[in-house]
This record gives structure tokens, sequence and C-alpha cells, in this order.
């Protein structure tokens, strides 16, 4: 979750929350979340072993502006996205394919 911190809570920052307890020495693990190999290697310097098998996608929508719902569109893109991209008629979604539980 997004914060503040610093003396004064003037420094923007992130806390990590644990989904369990640890108990003192014990292995923590970090998800950067599903990337493809390129992504890996590119923002973090590695590529971890089990990013071979996972198949990321990235998906553009673009809304037509000829389109008789437009306005109706853009309002719902509006409201289901106002903090990060307001108004805009283009939206991306990662889409990410990897092996289940049992490896299929």
């Amino acid at each position: 979750r997004s914060g503040t911190m610093g003396t004064f809570g003037t420094i923007k920052g992130a806390v990590l929350v644990a989904g369990k307890s640890y108990k003192a020495g014990e292995e923590v693990f970090c998800s950067y979340g599903p990337k493809s190999a390129i992504d890996y290697l590119i923002e973090h310097g590695f590529v971890p072993d089990q990013c071979w098998r996972t198949k990321v996608s990235e998906l553009t929508f673009e809304l037509d502006p000829e389109d008789r719902f437009y306005d109706d569109k853009l309002d719902i893109l509006e409201f289901e996205t106002y903090d990060s991209a307001p108004m805009d008629p283009t939206q991306s979604f990662d889409l990410v394919a990897a092996p289940g539980q049992d490896g299929e």
C-alpha cells in the first residue's frame, strides 16, 4: 500500500504487508507479478526460471469515436479508471498464461 514516511511524513513510499507471520531469520519471498522474460531482464536484471513457462502479452483497446455509444463508454472508462487515466479512450491490459498448480 502506498503512503508517506520519514521524520515529517513527507516522503512518498510503499509499505509491504506480509500475508502471514514470519519468524526471525525466515526467508521472505517477493512477487514481481506476471512478466515476460524480457520484462524481468530489462526491469530487474535477472530472469527467474518460472517465467520461461509464463506467457505475457499486452492487449490494447481503443474506443471508436464514430461509435454511437462512444460518450457512454467514455463515461464508464472515466469511472473505472479515474485515478490512472481519466477519460482516456485507449486502455491496455496484461494477458497472462501460466501453468496451474498441477503444472498444466
